[in-house]
């Protein structure tokens, strides 16, 4: 297949560049490029689109140019959806009652021009769903994903997609010293708590007594952290006190599992399979000097093309903390010691 690169600019296929980099990531809605030109300028909010041989790889728009002395100058911009991360939500009259996701999302973008692609089953309707005042749509759209366990993200085309994360595997295998180059780690614990405590609300009605209307909550302990250190969170919507409970356990599972990050290079922006790197993809990293043989998720990729050739930069992390609250209790249920016991399934996790 050819990898060939082809730039174009307002529909133009344009020459004038000396490097590339894009860059796509599972934390960001927005993909990013930028762009190096030599005697050569592309102006302010130009269309761009970026292909790989016959595979788009970006389209979107040019939100930064910069230059100096001589003729080289920088450009960078982000995928069509710049505009969602950007612009607050503006919708009359702002709230929603009994509304699934994806109704309110496909709402929110119409006025952008975009679509919305739903993926996977988003759950139930929303009681009540409000814009917070100022927040982007972004914000809103992350919000509510967030409620539901699932994430959002775009395609090449610049589409919004609502989709829970399946680390598909590739077979890859980044090995320090084979084909892996500029290894670097970080175990930043500084996000990691002893106890999470969710305090969630719960409507009551004309005749519920005070102790049946008093928020709920749920707690989880992180076994690695063995200081004092509790966090209180504030659920965004109603629940249980097992929906609190087990959103507890996500935030314990999660967040220990991003305090380690992981960084490095190799040659070329394909895998062993043919196909092009992309964030949400499992591989194996062995890197024997650190002690490392784990499965790890890639979060982050940068392609890049200059004078020394192709390269793609990772960032990664290991795969709970992306995993949902589906995945918590189907696990827990396999690792329950005793049927009878109410917290076996939260043990189960704690310990586990």
């Amino acid at each position: 297949m050819s990898d060939s690169v082809t730039v174009k600019v307002d529909g133009q296929v344009f020459e004038g560049w000396k490097a590339i980099g894009v860059q796509r990531s599972i934390d960001t809605l927005c993909a990013g490029f930028r762009l190096t030109l030599y005697n050569a300028a592309i102006f302010d909010r130009a269309a761009c689109e970026i292909w790989v041989g016959d595979e788009l790889l970006i389209t979107g728009r040019v939100d930064r140019v910069a230059g100096g002395v001589g003729k080289t100058y920088s450009v960078g911009g982000r995928d069509k959806t710049l505009d969602l991360v950007d612009a607050s939500a503006v919708h009359s009259p702002g709230a929603w009652r009994g509304q699934k996701l994806e109704k309110i999302g496909a709402e929110l973008l119409a006025p952008f021009g975009l679509t919305l692609t739903v993926e996977t089953a988003t759950g139930a309707v929303f009681p009540l769903f409000c814009i917070e005042p100022g927040e982007t749509v972004f914000e809103a759209l992350t919000r509510m994903c967030r409620m539901r366990g699932l994430m959002i993200r775009t395609d090449p085309k610049g589409s919004v997609i609502v989709f829970a994360p399946r680390q598909k595997r590739t077979g890859m295998v980044l090995e320090l010293g084979r084909n892996l180059t500029g290894f670097e780690f970080d175990i930043n614990s500084a996000d990691r708590f002893s106890e999470y405590i969710i305090k969630g609300q719960r409507q009551g009605g004309a005749h519920t007594e005070a102790k049946d209307a008093a928020a709920p909550k749920g707690s989880a302990k992180d076994a690695g952290v063995t200081r004092y250190r509790p966090k209180l969170i504030v659920s965004d919507e109603q629940s249980t006190p097992a929906g609190l409970r087990t959103r507890a356990l996500w935030e314990a599972t999660t967040r220990r599992a991003q305090a380690l990050q992981v960084g490095g290079s190799v040659k070329g922006w394909r895998d062993d399979a043919g196909a092009l790197f992309e964030p949400d993809t499992l591989v194996r990293l062995i890197a024997d000097d650190h002690g490392l043989d784990l499965d790890m998720t890639l979060t982050e990729v940068t392609f890049t093309l200059d004078d020394k050739g192709t390269s793609t930069r990772f960032r990664m992390t290991k795969p709970e903390a992306f995993t949902t609250v589906e995945l918590l209790e189907a696990d827990a249920k396999k690792k329950k010691k005793a049927k009878k016991d109410p917290d076996a399934l939260y043990k189960a996790l704690s310990e586990g």
